[in-house]
């Protein structure tokens, strides 16, 4: 009997396979980044959990590659196991590590960049989100998980291709605009005696997360964008 199945990782993908009783392919079985809130770690969590007790998953959590045709999605895990299902409609939430799509209708040229910062003079964080209007560090996420632990900072922007390129936009722009924006927001660095020294941050990584294309719906592929 042919089945309905959802292709995607995220959140939004778990839940709806989980609503509408689908089978499921983890493109990227990957736990949600630390700067995630709390609730949705956990609801992902739970979530995969349900579905891969339910025998719901597709290929598990080992998924290389996944292929579509007209009536059957084919599924290679690790050591070149393939799985074969004939399906009746897929739901697509990401279109990566994924053949056998329509060709895009419109490429989505906005990327998501997410820079990973270290504190090397921060006083104790009394915030752990800012958020602002701009693309360029739109979300400054501080988490410490517990008292003792060293603080990480995450900046969250939306780059078109052309800034990804542009040194107004770099993660050293990035880490001076994060400075800033904690000073704004009471932040001070850290103090030695009666001498407060300046908020000083360290770039540790940048990373950049292609977005999902805009496809025209078929009559057995259906997409869903913003996920």
């Amino acid at each position: 009997m042919a089945a309905k199945v959802v292709y995607g990782s995220s959140l939004e993908a778990l839940r709806f396979a989980a609503k509408m009783g689908t089978k499921i392919i983890l493109e990227s079985p990957s736990f949600p980044p630390v700067y995630e809130s709390g609730e949705n770690k956990t609801t992902w969590a739970n979530l995969y959990l349900q579905l891969m007790i339910e025998g719901s998953v597709i290929g598990g959590d080992s998924v290389n590659a996944t292929r579509i045709d007209d009536d059957f999605v084919y599924v290679v895990r690790k050591g070149n196991v393939l799985n074969k299902l004939e399906y009746k409609t897929v739901y697509v939430f990401s279109d990566k590590e994924i053949t056998g799509l329509p060709t895009p209708i419109k490429k989505n040229k906005v990327y998501k960049v997410v820079d990973f910062l270290a504190p090397l003079s921060l006083s104790y964080p009394h915030k752990n989100y800012i958020g602002a209007q701009e693309r360029f560090v739109k979300e400054v996420h501080i988490c410490k998980k517990e008292t003792k632990s060293k603080t990480e900072i995450y900046l969250v922007s939306n780059l078109d291709e052309e800034q990804l390129y542009q040194f107004d936009y770099s993660d050293t722009m990035a880490r001076f605009k994060c400075e800033s924006i904690l000073k704004e927001h009471g932040f001070k660095g850290s103090t030695n005696g009666d001498y407060t020294r300046p908020i000083k941050l360290e770039t540790v990584s940048r990373e950049i997360i292609e977005p999902m294309h805009h496809y025209r719906d078929t009559k057995k592929i259906k997409f869903i964008n913003g996920s």
